[in-house]
């Protein structure tokens, strides 16, 4: 007799908390997780058995793939947990496993529908169409209709199974390969994108390694993402080598000539599938059968006829290797290296200011731009010239300093007396430029694995420039140049993060981009900021520190909008009326404060914000009641304020404009205000010294209302501010310069 478990079971006997579970649980039914992946996989088994789908047996080269694979999830608090054994009742030979199979190679080359319309095609038995085939219809001449929602099903599972493989040894190892292949792209190199062909071209390495012929096969190969995807068969257990063909310079010489690479290499025992990449013109016989092949493109080809950038997976000699090029520099690839790692570690010294976009309070964005005190360099008279002429485009450019900067970074490196040729020194400064960009960008990361994920890049980043403010994940480095020293918002640092090191692009999140959301799941890496996974961080010191968190490892807990993977803030219009605090109003300041509130994650559908998206909300419990929902991205705002500016901050334009009252507010009525605004006057909220008032006064506070003081004379000043300097509506969080500090200890 056998006992089947529950997903609540099987998250408990995992060691998650019951109110963690529920939360997995809950969100994983609305977007697919690791937790939900063994039922939503059964539907696969379900449709086919439905449709009598017989299926083929597998060729020997498969016959070791193998699933099993240990990963990691993260609970409460970014916690990490270990797990083990997991797709471990997954095998090659069921129709489940085929579907797993599919999505795990097709991973890191093609979209989630697209990959959903592979498996569908699995399905319905169209799999296979250059003789063997991986599956067929035991109806005679009558192909299955699937219903409509059936992809919205297959798309839930792939999510599954890839937040299954986030951090596995499996996805380890193709990583690993995958970076082996692009350090071959050398001087061929260009940006890898899956189009209308190269899917066609997929099709057809599927149906190659499941046919079962009888003799080991060799595919050869133009494409890129086919050669990715034998990577990530291999990664599976699959007897699979890899040889990619590419032009190497000779050492010395001006020439290049073809050399062989293997990836994979598979030792020992037999048979084995070879798949060979021609990154060059292959010889004579195979280029007549490729030809023949992709001249039948136009008739034969299938899917989306988008293009779909994919990531260029390395660490920092194959980024540096890969930008020297795009910049056509003369550098070799050991100088190329040194002076993108002399660009990041300066980048990331970077020190910053924050501060309003907008004179007066609101909702405004906050804006990040690097201090004065970073962007003073002095430059040494040798490459002045070459730092003041290089961004040409206008007389003054603004991103001079960090040009500056780049020209004595080549500089340190060569110390000569004079560089002549301006293009190639153009070309190092460009290099150089990229490298301080990824250093700034990465001095506002937080890594919580404490490992080397942020020296692993999975790069999407354009060079093209022209990218605007809707569109961060189209921004070149040279125009985040510009946005650093202007001022650049949270979202945009995080949409850069994710080109660099998450491998994302804006169609891979949807085409779209939200003018301000928590996070973001992104293909190799999880994105968030520090309010999700350490709120009592935040509320110390706001974003003046790192303050974007990366992480590997199932995200389960974290709601997320499925369609796009971006985590998104919102309240439920039920608890999100506001109470207005009028002028002399007066408190009972002797109510308990001692027990203060507490605060979950949770997610929610009914968002006023964002209406049918699961949304992040961060719900204040006391008394085991929850008395407030309180919106992640109104609490970044209002945390994030500069301290001790007071109403500087808010100059009023308006003479007849005046701040009308004083009014202190103790913290133990908080709960029964709820979400507050002022009216016509001013408040205090002593919160020292428990960070949770702090957080909670912060979260119910309207957004952009909220100054932060740390000063006891400041307080005192408030009754003496004149009125031209008051921002009426304005609310101040006294959190004490000591008492704070102390309680964080």
């Amino acid at each position: 007799m056998s006992t089947a478990i529950t997903p609540a079971g099987r998250l408990i006997s995992w060691g998650l908390g019951v109110n963690e579970a529920s939360s997995a649980i809950n969100i994983g039914r609305f977007i697919g997780s690791i937790f939900t992946q063994p039922e939503d996989s059964k539907i696969i088994e379900d449709i086919a058995g439905a449709l009598q789908l017989q299926l083929s047996s597998l060729p020997p080269w498969l016959e070791s793939t193998t699933f099993s694979r240990n990963g990691t999830i993260h609970g409460e608090h970014m916690r990490k947990i270990p797990i083990d054994h997991l797709l471990s009742n997954v095998h090659l030979e069921s129709a489940t496993g085929r579907a797993t199979f599919i999505a795990l190679i097709f991973k890191y080359i093609e979209p989630i529908a697209e990959v959903a319309d592979v498996i569908i095609d699995l399905l319905k038995g169209k799999i296979g169409t250059s003789g063997g085939e991986i599956t067929k219809i035991s109806s005679k001449g009558k192909r299955p209709e699937l219903p409509y929602s059936c992809k919205e099903h297959v798309i839930r599972m792939i999510r599954g199974i890839w937040d299954t493989d986030r951090d596995s040894d499996q996805n380890r190892h193709c990583l690993l390969g995958l970076r082996q292949l692009f350090s071959c792209f050398g001087k061929t190199w260009s940006q890898p994108a899956s189009t209308k062909q190269s899917r066609t071209d997929h099709r057809r390495f599927l149906d190659m390694l499941f046919w079962k012929h009888g003799q080991p096969s060799t595919f050869h190969t133009l494409d890129v993402g086919s050669a990715m995807m034998a990577i990530s068969a291999h990664a599976q257990g699959a007897r699979i080598q890899v040889e990619c063909y590419f032009e190497q310079q000779i050492l010395g010489q001006s020439r290049y000539e073809t050399t062989k690479r293997i990836l994979c290499e598979q030792k020992g025992g037999s048979p084995i599938f070879n798949v060979c990449l021609w990154l060059v013109q292959p010889p004579h016989s195979i280029g007549l059968d490729l030809n023949l092949f992709y001249s039948g493109l136009q008739n034969r080809s299938t899917g989306s006829s988008s293009i779909t950038t994919m990531a260029i997976v390395g660490g920092a000699a194959e980024i540096a290797q890969m930008v020297a090029l795009h910049y056509k520099t003369d550098l070799l690839p050991e100088d190329s290296l040194t002076l993108w790692q002399r660009g990041v570690s300066v980048g990331q010294c970077a020190t910053w200011t924050v501060g309003m976009i907008g004179e007066l309070p609101g909702p405004h964005s906050l804006f990040h731009r690097l201090s004065e005190t970073y962007l003073n360099t002095t430059v040494d008279e040798a490459v002045a010239a070459h730092a003041r002429d290089h961004f040409s485009e206008r007389r003054f450019d603004q991103r001079a300093p960090l040009a500056r900067k780049a020209a004595m970074i080549i500089h340190g490196l060569y110390a000569q007396a004079n560089y002549p040729d301006g293009e190639s020194f153009r070309s190092k400064m460009d290099l150089v430029l990229v490298a301080i960009v990824v250093g700034c960008i990465k001095s506002r990361i937080r890594n919580r694995q404490a490992g080397n994920e942020l020296e692993s890049y999975a790069w999407t980043l354009s060079f093209e420039a022209g990218g605007n403010n809707l569109r961060p994940m189209r921004l070149s480095p040279l125009d985040f140049c510009q946005r650093l020293v202007n001022g650049t918002t949270l979202m945009e640092i995080m949409a850069g993060a994710a080109c660099i090191w998450g491998g994302s692009t804006l169609e891979y999140h949807g085409n779209s981009l939200p003018i301000e959301f928590l996070g973001m799941l992104c293909p190799h890496v999880t994105l968030i900021v520090d309010i999700i996974g350490d709120t009592q961080r935040m509320a110390f010191e706001g974003i003046l520190e790192p303050c974007i968190s990366l992480y590997t490892g199932s995200m389960h807990i974290l709601p997320q909008d499925p369609s796009t993977g971006y985590v998104l803030g919102g309240t439920s219009a039920v608890l999100r009326n506001r109470t207005l605090v009028l002028e002399a109003q007066r408190f009972d300041h002797a109510l308990d404060t001692t027990h203060a509130p507490v605060f979950t994650l949770e997610g929610i559908t009914n968002s006023a914000q964002n209406q049918g998206v699961l949304c992040a909300t961060i719900c204040a419990w006391r008394y085991g009641e929850v008395f407030a929902e309180i919106d992640p991205v109104v609490l970044v705002h209002n945390l994030s304020q500069p301290r001790n500016q007071l109403g500087k901050l808010f100059p009023l334009r308006d003479p007849e404009i005046h701040a009308r009252d004083f009014c202190e507010i103790p913290c133990s009525e908080l709960p029964n205000l709820k979400h507050f605004n002022m009216h016509k006057s001013v408040g205090l909220i002593r919160t020292n010294p428990r960070w949770q008032w702090h957080v909670l006064a912060a979260g119910l506070a309207d957004q952009g209302y909220v100054a932060i003081i740390d000063d006891e004379v400041d307080v005192n000043s408030l009754h003496q501010v004149k009125d031209d300097v008051r921002a009426d509506g304005m609310v101040y969080l006294f959190v004490g310069s000591s008492d704070f500090l102390e309680s964080r200890k």
